[in-house]
């Protein structure tokens, strides 16, 4: 989706065709706040990653273009999420408590960027075969994924958390595109913010009128999205997506 493309296709609905009144940089900011807001509010661009899990650490830094979260698993088998607070009302040491299993993800807003294991990962190896049994206390894919105490090994845990996560859009720049992920039928999606979000700033009450229905249009074709992303829709990269904007008759 052109930058350039969008620019054009805004100028007209905010009486701007002269480009007189708003710099490109301006209706710039505002594309990228209208593709972060059409990410936010939809869940697109949802990516999988991997993080190596190393004995004796306890925290690890989620990717940075990281924007919410999901899902946390070890081969497979999800892991529960918790919360410093909710950890401290099971425990005032559990921050120190060494463990073969992982059995939280502790994530909330004391750290965004970050995320803690527990219990902290202790000198292990990934065996070839899993055990019969699992340790007394520990999750159930303590046993899938085959964990178990080796005093030899080198210190690393040979295994990995899987994360699911939404991710940030791409800025697009002048001259560029958005974030390639973000297909070309929603165009008209941000458009509709972009106007709606210059015209509310303006002091003419007919302006501010038809910013308001451009907000209207906005939130109607996003609520159409949160509907039709229950069919994969909107979070599909098919091209062949039957999503229909309020342009598109």
């Amino acid at each position: 989706m052109l930058v350039s493309s969008l620019i054009s296709a805004i100028r007209p609905l905010v009486g701007d065709e002269n480009s007189t009144r708003y710099t490109d940089d301006r209706i710039l900011d505002i594309i990228n706040e209208a593709q972060r807001d059409l990410v936010k509010k939809t869940g697109m661009l949802v990516t999988k990653s991997e993080i190596a899990l190393v004995a004796e650490q306890a925290d690890y830094t989620l990717p940075s273009d990281l924007y919410s979260l999901s899902r946390v698993t070890v081969g497979g088998i999800r892991i529960p999420f918790s919360s410093t607070s909710l950890m401290d009302e099971k425990s005032d040491s559990w921050e120190n408590v060494v463990g073969t299993s992982p059995e939280y993800i502790i994530y909330d807003q004391s750290n965004l960027d970050e995320i803690r294991v527990y219990p902290i990962p202790s000198t292990v190896t990934l065996v070839s075969e899993p055990p019969t049994t699992t340790l007394e206390g520990s999750m159930p894919y303590g046993a899938f994924m085959g964990y178990s105490s080796d005093t030899n090994t080198s210190g690393v845990i040979n295994g990995t958390l899987q994360i699911t996560y939404q991710r940030k859009p791409t800025d697009g720049t002048i001259g560029n595109s958005l974030d390639n992920d973000i297909d070309n039928i929603y165009k008209e999606v941000v458009v509709y913010y972009c106007a709606s979000v210059l015209l509310l700033e303006s002091h003419n009450d007919r302006e501010v009128s038809r910013g308001t229905m451009y907000q209207g249009k906005y939130t109607e074709e996003i609520n159409n999205l949160i509907v039709n992303k229950a069919t994969n829709f909107s979070t599909s990269n098919n091209r062949n997506s039957t999503y229909r904007s309020g342009f598109n008759g």
